[in-house]
């Protein structure tokens, strides 16, 4: 992304997918399969159909704007487009059921419920630590001379002065938080959706590992959508905090050197969130989970 070759950005790409793939096989042989249904099927096919709209509308994204703008806005167009398809695979596609008695649970349905906790922790903690970094960043960023627009980090004394650049200012912080607000937006929609629909007409645990299937994606794209740019923006700004006054000119405050550290650091967490929710969009059908003991023989 901003200050990353396209070269490094297409390597790091092909092994993340390889990666994913690789994860996405290992977690289809966890519990049984749920049998597919026409609505399944039709649910299923608007989710993929979002995944293709999203790939070819990130390419396009990719290839336009200006200093690295479209890479980094790229797979937050990616993960908007899966998540209007799982809300519309929730509303749209699924029929509404027919009038007459059906039975219902007494308890009510919660996102939390179904949501994979750990997943959910993962990706509110990236979306934390992406504001963050994202306010620090415009906050400290300064004007560029070559593009007069706030993509640089400069300081200066009575001796000189040192600038790195790019540095996501508001030029880069600015449209990926409108962005972001929109993912979340629409992945809150989304996940209500999942919760708030009729229950199917099949058995139950089916029924709840399509909700957990589908409130998964939810995540999974919220989490393709955060942490991918997130990489982009974090190792920028890592290096220019540390590199800032390294020049020769001894400018930078104290604080620039330890915190791009950790900016840097905290890449190694986003890039594996980045991989498991690659694997999660590329897992196949929802699975309810395999009993602890073999079933009891029926006695005779």
């Amino acid at each position: 992304m901003i200050g990353v070759g396209l070269v490094e950005l297409a390597v790091l790409l092909a092994l993340v997918v390889g990666a994913a793939v690789v994860l996405s096989l290992v977690l289809r042989t966890g519990g049984r399969r749920v049998p597919p249904t026409r609505e399944s099927r039709w649910v299923a096919a608007t989710r993929l159909a979002g995944l293709v709209v999203g790939l070819v509308a990130a390419g396009q994204v990719w290839q336009r704007g200006s200093y690295g703008t479209g890479p980094m806005l790229a797979p937050a167009v990616l993960g908007l487009c899966v998540l209007v398809a799982v809300a519309l695979g929730e509303t749209v596609v699924r029929p509404r059921r027919g009038a007459g008695s059906r039975s219902a649970s007494l308890r009510p349905r919660r996102v939390r419920d179904y949501a994979p906790r750990p997943l959910a922790w993962a990706v509110a903690t990236q979306v934390v630590v992406a504001a963050v970094v994202l306010a620090l960043t415009t906050l400290t960023a300064s004007r560029d001379a070559y593009t007069d627009s706030m993509r640089a980090l400069a300081c200066t004394t009575a001796q000189g002065g040192s600038s790195r650049t790019p540095y996501p200012g508001s030029y880069y912080s600015g449209p990926l938080a409108v962005a972001l607000v929109l993912v979340l937006l629409v992945a809150a929609l989304a996940a209500r959706q999942v919760v708030l629909r009729p229950r199917g007409l099949g058995a139950t645990d089916a029924d709840d590992a399509l909700r957990r299937r589908s409130l998964t994606v939810v995540l999974a794209a919220t989490g393709l959508a955060t942490s991918a740019p997130y990489v982009g923006i974090g190792l920028t700004a890592g290096l220019a905090l540390q590199q800032l006054g390294a020049d020769g000119v001894d400018c930078a405050a104290a604080w620039t050197g330890p915190v791009g550290l950790v900016i840097t650091l905290s890449l190694v967490p986003a890039a594996a969130l980045l991989l498991v929710c690659t694997a999660l969009l590329l897992a196949g059908r929802p699975r309810t989970p395999a009993p602890a003991y073999p079933p009891v023989p029926a006695q005779r």
